[in-house]
């Protein structure tokens, strides 16, 4: 699937680039804290091809709209580099309902639920695998959002003086495995240069798998249970949608 990428502010602050969706599209975000440290990480200079900045893991349960905190699975491995005054992005990836017919309708989505929801928190401190947020005067006070029933993705977002992506060079996501990747998202304080590429094309929900069989019924059907008389149908925001023939 190929992403998007957009960026808003009067110097272009913020990029981000996502596999998960399949269109191209500027994409609005909504106020950062005000407890960000633009800048954080120094300048950066990118040289290299396939280059990931982002660090990924996964929520580890839901999270009511004003936690203060959530819980992250394995977090001083997925997100080595976390530290107070970073930014970090919930993304949740899966949650919608689909029709489950054994038609040609099959697979199409019938209530989107949360799925593409997100937004960005500043660390304030962080104990073993609990991230605490930021609040500001307690105006800003947690979660917008409440997350569950998908994967939810806690990306850390880089927050740089100067961003260049060298020509030759460019950004990935890892690609999506189920839970988390195909993300890309960026905080730039003062200057970015993009002679290189930010790049997601392929990154997100894989795509369907040709069922080569030459032998077998002579008729089709849409959703079935049965591994032999199918063929994988492509990923989509509900997490399991991929039986089909």
């Amino acid at each position: 699937m190929d992403g998007y990428f957009g960026m808003i502010g009067a110097n272009a602050k913020r990029a981000m680039a996502t596999g998960l969706v399949a269109a191209s599209a500027i994409m609005a975000f909504p106020t950062l804290s005000y407890a960000e440290t633009p800048g954080k990480d120094g300048a950066m200079v990118v040289s290299s091809s396939n280059t990931v900045l982002n660090e990924y893991a996964i929520l580890s349960g839901s999270a009511p709209a004003g936690s203060s905190s959530v819980n992250v699975t394995n977090r001083p491995g997925d997100l080595p580099s976390l530290t107070a005054g970073d930014l970090v992005l919930i993304y949740q990836a899966n949650g919608a309902t689909i029709s489950g017919a054994n038609n040609a309708s099959y697979g199409t989505i019938t209530n989107i639920s949360n799925a593409g929801r997100y937004e960005f928190q500043t660390v304030a401190s962080i104990s073993g695998n609990t991230i605490n947020f930021e609040t500001y005067l307690g105006t800003c006070a947690g979660l917008t959002y409440s997350y569950g029933g998908g994967d939810i993705q806690v990306i850390r977002e880089p927050q740089y003086t100067t961003l260049t992506i060298n020509s030759g060079a460019n950004v990935r996501a890892p690609a999506w495995d189920g839970s988390l990747g195909s993300v890309v998202a960026l905080h730039v304080r003062d200057g970015f240069t993009l002679s290189g590429d930010i790049n997601v094309s392929a990154r997100g929900f894989r795509g369907g798998e040709v069922d080569n069989q030459t032998n077998g019924p002579s008729f089709y059907r849409y959703s079935d249970l049965c591994q032999h008389q199918r063929s994988r149908r492509g990923r989509k925001r509900r997490k399991h949608s991929w039986v089909s023939k």
